[in-house]
């Protein structure tokens, strides 16, 4: 038996620092790509969003990353 493919999964998840990339499986949202930072807590945390590529995952955890209180 072989390991579950990176990213198919949050338990089997692509890593980018302290954020979990993993193929989404809501129905709701057409992109493909679910991102949540490792110690997401709840709705109301904002560490989590959706993608169209894992590449572009990676983009918008960057831009949560470097977010500083007062940027636009």
């Amino acid at each position: 038996m072989t390991a579950p493919t990176a990213g198919t999964t949050w338990s089997h998840p692509i890593w980018h620092r302290k954020w979990r990339i993993y193929v989404s499986d809501a129905p709701f949202i057409s992109d493909a790509w679910y991102f949540v930072h490792d110690d997401f807590d709840d709705e109301r945390d904002s560490r989590h969003g959706y993608a169209a590529t894992v590449e572009e995952a990676r983009e918008m955890i960057d831009d949560i990353d470097n977010w500083q209180p007062g940027d636009a």
